[in-house]
């Protein structure tokens, strides 16, 4: 299917309620997490989703193509990429692809949630240290730095 599915999920300590989303589905086409799995992946197997995604929103196609394409370049100049309401309008989230080894295997570690208390600088502010965290796992899978 064309969703990322949670496998292990963080809820933070709040005076609002958050239900944790272990097992949740989130669409790659509109979600940080998403497009950061697409930015980690080899070009090939790149390419053949984003022809499955792009028939399957072609109505959406115009707007959403350009978005994902936005956020794989800042990941590769960034390493992170922040999405603000594009799946749902109250939900904002960050997210960095990892890139487990040679063989394609990529997982995406994302924060988000309800874009009233998230604004787009802390988004930023947690992009850049998962940016590091990323860096830190890959390294201790031995994958080379990319940044």
């Amino acid at each position: 299917e064309l969703r990322m599915t949670a496998i292990e999920s963080v809820v933070a300590e709040s005076i609002i309620p958050h239900a944790g989303l272990f097992g949740g589905r989130a669409p790659i086409a509109r979600t940080a997490i998403g497009h950061a799995y697409l930015a980690g992946l080899k070009p090939d197997a790149r390419e053949q989703l984003m022809a499955e995604l792009r028939e399957h929103y072609a109505g959406d196609w115009a707007t959403i193509g350009p978005r994902i394409q936005r956020d794989i370049r800042t990941i590769e100049r960034k390493g992170y990429c922040v999405v603000l309401g594009e799946w749902t309008p109250s939900i904002s989230g960050v997210a960095v692809p990892i890139v487990v080894d040679d063989d394609g295997l990529v997982l995406s570690m994302s924060a988000g949630g309800p874009a009233k208390l998230l604004s787009a600088d802390l988004l930023e502010e947690l992009g850049v240290m998962m940016r590091d965290v990323r860096r830190e796992l890959e390294r201790a899978v031995g994958r080379p730095c990319r940044d």
